[in-house]
């Protein structure tokens, strides 16, 4: 209960204020190896007129491999603006299904420095931001990575909204310092595609191209600026 309740507080702090880069710290990165704990599942929320109309699941989307695809996007970018710097993907265990970046740091720090990283960039779980009234907006890092969020009124549902919500983290394995940070958890855009919450088994399969579509339309358009960003230093 602690931990949720300091993980909590530690995502609200990241969405309030990004770390930036110094031209030292960026100098100093040469090896950096990239680890995602972003799941591919596809987590559906719907938001009712009252807490007894809320409802959360998830289904798996393991065959669109959409968080390989998000990885591989934020690589991207981070080597246009950094051709210099070795990037590689990390696979690595995660039975307890730790989501947050102190929490997994210090057990794969070892290996890390033994195979020759000095850095290591996370992607981790952005949540979701619904409405708490008086147009303000709460967070919730349950929720997070690829989202199909919707809002209904007496069973009518008024919006959907698809779309990847992510944190991105990086740490110089030296002396475990955050270097830089950036946070995609946002309210999602609307989204432009008609289809109805239901059950993910029942999407037929114009409706999960429909989907896959737009989240990947949402990677395209973000990971590169959220990629940039992260690496570009502050000025002196």
């Amino acid at each position: 209960m602690l931990l949720r309740i300091a993980a909590l507080l530690s995502s609200l702090m990241l969405i309030a204020c990004a770390q930036q880069l110094t031209h030292e710290d960026l100098n100093s990165i040469k090896k950096v190896a990239v680890v995602s704990t972003i799941k591919d599942e596809l987590y559906f929320y719907n938001r009712g007129l009252t807490v007894f109309e809320n409802k959360a699941n998830s289904a798996d989307i393991s065959p669109w491999k959409l968080s390989s695809y998000l990885s591989n996007n934020i690589i991207k970018a981070a080597k246009e603006k950094n051709p210099t710097m070795d990037f590689k993907i990390v696979q690595i265990e995660n039975p307890l299904n730790k989501k947050y970046a102190f929490e997994l740091l210090p057990e794969i720090l070892p290996k890390l420095k033994l195979d020759g990283f000095d850095s290591v960039l996370f992607i981790t779980n952005g949540g979701i931001y619904t409405p708490a009234g008086g147009g303000s907006y709460i967070v919730d890092p349950q929720f997070g990575g690829f989202l199909f969020y919707t809002q209904s009124f007496l069973g009518k549902d008024l919006k959907n909204h698809i779309c990847s919500q992510y944190n991105l983290g990086l740490y110089r394995l030296l002396d475990k310092k955050l270097l830089a940070n950036r946070n995609k958890s946002e309210i999602c855009a609307q989204s432009t595609t008609t289809l109805v919450a239901k059950p993910f088994d029942e999407f037929t399969s114009t409706e999960k191209e429909m989907t896959i579509n737009e989240l990947k339309a949402d990677i395209d358009l973000t990971a590169n600026t959220q990629s940039n960003n992260l690496f570009t230093p502050k000025s002196k």
